[in-house]
Formats: structure tokens, sequence, C-alpha cells
């Protein structure tokens, strides 16, 4: 039987949780075997979320553009805020819905298999796959995926970062959908990427701008743990409603048990990914922007990145005794927009780990982030003299650095003003800003660089390094 006008009450109902228990039996029944019918639903799905969205949509808006750092010990920071693109109403709607078919009707990927990858592995720490292993750099392609043991990160097409823990089972649906079958994983979603999913057998995990974690147990429990944001976390349980997790909660959704999401304790990413690869380094927290780089190719500083873009953290050397009294550009508490020589420098004996921030962007996009770390900061380079005088003391090896012509460094405010007026840049870019913490334990980082004439935004971060490491 062909779907029609007649039915849209019927299946509005089913949409709004309306039906008992025997109508919507008959009415999945129906779509199992319905194309047209099916296509009606998923019509009428899309303005029911879009009128749905569009009434919270103020009052979401004011939440995430009121959030500040809270906990963090950044001096008179505010935290920026996120702003929704006026196109990602209809864009979340056919996000939801687009997972949504995906669930009922078969579990059909979004992505044809054969596509040459919706995710890319950027990191991996004692990863240990059930099938053929998989390297950093590669890309992964739509299907079924098991990490056995270990954890890995993967940076999707749209944006969207996921970071895995293992024993985990899960499916690449699309560039902008995961299925956690079980196992760990803590999704970070910036601007570009709103609209996010993942989804377990009991949950699908709405981003409304986030980073977020998801713990799926073999006994059908899932643990939604909001670590930064807002999600909406819709119960795979016909007629349920979307309930809303903010940040600093967790909830547990339990499959078709009735009644509300139970509360529970928020876990830390650290406790979600037992993050080893971020301890080794020395690093207790990242936010925004901020990727740690691993697996570096000899050329990945000299190119310019491509899709989103990102802060990546470079851990170079370790544990290294310097040998002679080397220039740094501050080394103070404070907010700082110019990057002269300040007549600093760290004394030979001094020992230190060494990090360096790399942004070099394809587009006019400014990023901010911010790393915290597990020892004093006792040194920040961001001028282009000591970066290059630098290099050699602190580089990894088997990587090659910008060429010493080649612009580097945090631009100072003037400069900054000149090059806005200079090419009609956007009023709201700001110049490029570092922020050391009252108790240098955290740098946050703003930076806009310009792509046509190659500049690269660079800051080279010196930590205390303890006898024995």
């Amino acid at each position: 039987m062909n779907a029609d006008h007649s039915d849209t009450g019927i299946l509005l109902a089913y949409l709004r949780g309306e039906l008992d228990s025997d109508a919507i039996r008959k009415v999945e029944s129906r779509l199992l075997g319905e194309k047209d019918l099916r296509r009606q639903l998923l019509e009428l799905s899309i303005e029911e979320a879009a009128l749905t969205d569009w009434a919270r949509m103020e009052q979401t808006l004011v939440a995430l553009e009121n959030k500040t750092f809270e906990n963090e010990p950044i001096p008179n920071k505010a935290r920026p805020a996120r702003r929704f693109p006026q196109q990602w109403l209809a864009a979340a709607a056919g996000i939801v819905l687009a997972g949504f078919a995906a669930i009922l009707f078969g579990g059909r990927s979004e992505q044809s298999s054969n596509s040459p990858g919706v995710a890319r592995l950027v990191a991996s720490v004692d990863a240990e796959w059930k099938r053929d292993p998989h390297r950093e750099n590669e890309n992964l392609p739509a299907g079924d995926h098991e990490l056995l043991s270990g954890s890995v990160d993967l940076d999707f097409v749209d944006g969207a970062q996921v970071s895995l823990s293992g024993p985990a089972r899960f499916k690449l649906i699309s560039s902008r959908h995961i299925h956690l079958e079980t196992g760990n994983l803590v999704a970070r979603i910036p601007d570009e990427a709103l609209g996010f999913i993942v989804t377990s057998p009991q949950s699908e995990v709405i981003d409304l701008g986030t980073e977020f974690g998801l713990s799926v147990s073999e006994e059908g429990l899932t643990d939604v743990h909001v670590i930064d944001g807002l999600v909406e976390v819709f119960p795979r349980k016909a007629g349920t409603w979307g309930v809303k997790v903010s940040e600093g909660q967790a909830r547990r959704f339990e499959g078709e048990t009735a009644g509300e999401p139970a509360e529970i304790p928020l876990s830390s990413r650290a406790s979600l990914l037992g993050d080893k690869r971020h301890r080794d380094l020395g690093v207790e927290m990242l936010r925004g922007s901020v990727r740690i780089a691993s697996g570096l190719s000899e050329s990945d500083l000299t190119k310019q990145q491509t899709g989103p873009h990102w802060i990546d953290l470079i851990a170079e050397k370790q544990g290294i005794v310097l040998t002679d009294p080397i220039e740094i550009t501050l080394d103070s508490p404070g907010s700082y927009r110019e990057f002269g020589n300040l007549d600093l420098s760290l004394p030979a004996g001094t020992r230190v780990n060494s990090y360096l921030l790399h942004f070099r962007p394809s587009s006019y996009k400014p990023v901010h982030g911010v790393i915290r770390f597990d020892q004093p900061i006792v040194g920040v380079i961001c001028s282009h003299p000591h970066l290059v005088a630098t290099d050699a003391v602190f580089g990894v090896t088997s990587v090659s650095y910008p060429p010493e012509t080649a612009p580097r460094g945090m631009e100072p405010g003037p400069y900054f003003d000149q090059h806005v007026e200079k090419h009609g840049y956007p009023a709201d870019f700001e110049p490029d800003e570092v922020i050391l913490s009252q108790d240098r334990s955290a740098i946050s980082i703003r930076a806009f660089a310009t792509p046509e004439v190659g500049y690269y935004d660079q800051v080279r971060v010196l930590t205390l390094a303890p006898e024995g490491n």
C-alpha cells in the first residue's frame, strides 16, 4: 500500500510519541515494507525537527554564548563564544534524520563502503586491532572496526575528533556519524562539525557544540558524560523525547527500560580513555582546537593544513639540560600581544621539556586552544629569531623545520593592525595572543596566520623537567 495524505496524522503521532505500543508496532511494520511511507516519514521528521529546534534555539544559544573558563587558572579571560552558523538548524534536522533512518531501516551506511575513508587515524598508543593493523595517517573506510586494546585518535572529514579506548567495537557510518557498539570514546566537536552524531545500542547523541564521552557496556548500558558544552540524547526507545545533558553532567541510558535516565558521577576524559599518551607527554589537559601530533613525517611542519584547522602540539626533546643560556620571549604570568625581545633568558644547567605549538592554515580562520602541563612552564618562545635560534637545541631530528627566511612566531598587535587594514580582514579578527596562567601550568593561545604569504604561527613552550625524567 502506498503512503498518502491520510497517513500524515498517524506518522506525526508516531514522531511525537503519542501512539501506544500496538500502534507503534503496526507503523514500524509498514515502514519496513513501504518505501513511500518511509520517505513521507523522513519529510515529516525534518519539518518536526526544524519546528522543535527553532523553539529552543534561543535558549541554547544564550546558554552557550555565556560560558566561561570555569575552574581554569586563566586570568581575566572569558571562553570565546560559540556562534552557530545560520544554516545550522536545517543541517541539524537533516543530520538527525539521516542517523535515524540508518538505524530504523537496517543500519545502512550513509556513505559507500567503497569510500577512500571517512576518518583519518592521527595517533595511536599500543593499539591492537582485531583484523588488519591500521597505521597513523591512514584513512579508515566506512564499516565495522574493532580495537582490542590501546587507544586511537580519529579526525573525521567534517572536523570532529574522536578518541577511542580498547576494547571497543565501532562502526564508521559517515563523516558525521560513528556508532559505538561497546567501549569508551570521547568526541570533541569544533563549530564546523556541529551536529555530529554518536549512536549506541541504547541512544543517539546529537552534539550541540561540545566535548563529551560515551561508555557502552556489554550489559546494555550507555553512559553519556558531557565534559564541555551541551548534547541532546535521544533514547533508542520508541515514543521517547530527547534529553539535554549539560556540561558537568552525566546520565545513564538503559535501552528499553522505562523511566528517566539515571544521573551518575561525571568521568573525565582521562578516566574514560586512560589517556596514557597525554600523561606520558606531561600534558594534563587540552581544550579548544589543540591536538597531539605524533608520527610526523619529515615535511609535516612545512605543509599547509587543509580542512579543519588545529594547533598541533608536538613533543620535542624531553629532559634536556641546557649547556648554554638561551633567550626566551616571556616567562611571567599574564596576557601578551607583543612579542619583542624582552631580554629574558634561561640559565645554563636548567633541565627542560620542549613542546612546539604549530599552526599553518590554508584559509583565514583564527583558532584558540588551552594546554595544561603537569610541570610549571619556565619559558615561552614565540618570536621569529628566538624560534630559529632554538630549533637545533630542541627540534625533533627527523622533522624539517621551516627555513630561516619563513615568517614564524606570533605577530604583535601593531603588525596585525596594519595587515587588517591592508588586506581588508573582518573587523572582528584580533591579533595573536598568548596567556600564561598565574600558576604557570597552563598556556592559552589564540592564533591567526595569513595563508597566502606562508606564515607559521608557532610557540615553543619549555616546562621544568624533574630529575629522572
